[in-house]
């Protein structure tokens, strides 16, 4: 079994078997390898790609992105394939959606990287890795095994969860792979208060709530005959 592990996770030069996590770490381009996906043979893919900073506040100061292999529109056939790596920036997240999501050839044994270059250093509380969520069937292109660097340094190695296929209001993070940088408990707070896509599971329940709160519950049916024993005996004549 850790031989199987070994030939499915490959490796990159100079990383160590374990990459200890840091605290804040700081630096302007973020790079993503991945290994292996959750047994798509073809294809790997992802949703988006979510950071905040030390401050709790979600980062958006991206200057480009870029993935090798770059989408499938580099294959044979295939031209204007709209799941390409800018769509890992576009907040679409919570989304079976594919036209939000990045779809690359896979290369069992490969090497395949996405690429963030940030206009300035920032310092980093979490990352969240938002898998390839196209349906239950095709979840399983996302990405299983990856290596995070941060200016070339090593910041996280590990298994990345399968999305599920499906949206499920009651469990925004079952499809969004969280990756802690801190455990300050203020900034942990400061990023529930900005995180996107948690504000956006909140309004979409509190929506589903109201909306269950104002169905109309119809009146029970009137009596057509007979008389009822509680009514008056004017009221049962009329």
């Amino acid at each position: 079994q850790q031989q199987q592990q070994q030939q499915r996770t490959g490796s990159a030069p100079g990383v160590p078997a374990e990459v200890p996590i840091p605290t804040l770490p700081c630096g302007s381009v973020l790079t993503l390898h991945i290994f292996s996906t959750w047994g798509d043979k073809h294809y790997v893919g992802l949703t988006g790609l979510q950071l905040f900073d030390a401050e709790g506040r979600e980062v958006d100061c991206f200057a480009d992105i870029s993935a090798n292999p770059s989408d499938i529109n580099m294959l044979p056939g295939v031209k204007n394939d709209p799941r390409v790596v800018q769509n890992l920036l576009d907040g679409e997240n919570r989304t079976c959606n594919d036209v939000h999501m990045w779809l690359a050839p896979f290369f069992a044994g490969s090497d395949h990287v996405v690429t963030l270059r940030l206009q300035q250093p920032v310092k980093l509380a979490m990352i969240r890795v938002w898998n390839y969520n196209k349906s239950r069937v095709h979840c399983h292109r996302g990405a299983r095994d990856v290596l995070l660097e941060l200016d070339g340094v090593p910041i996280f190695k590990g298994e990345i969860g399968c999305a599920p296929g499906t949206l499920n209001p009651e469990d925004p993070n079952g499809y969004g792979e969280a990756i802690l940088f801190t455990v300050d408990e203020q900034v942990l707070q400061a990023i529930a208060e900005h995180d996107s896509a948690l504000l956006a599971a909140d309004a979409e329940a509190a929506a589903i709530s109201l909306q269950a709160s104002q169905e109309v519950v119809l009146p029970p049916r009137p009596r057509t005959a007979g008389r009822n024993e509680d009514d008056p005996p004017a009221a049962a004549a009329a």
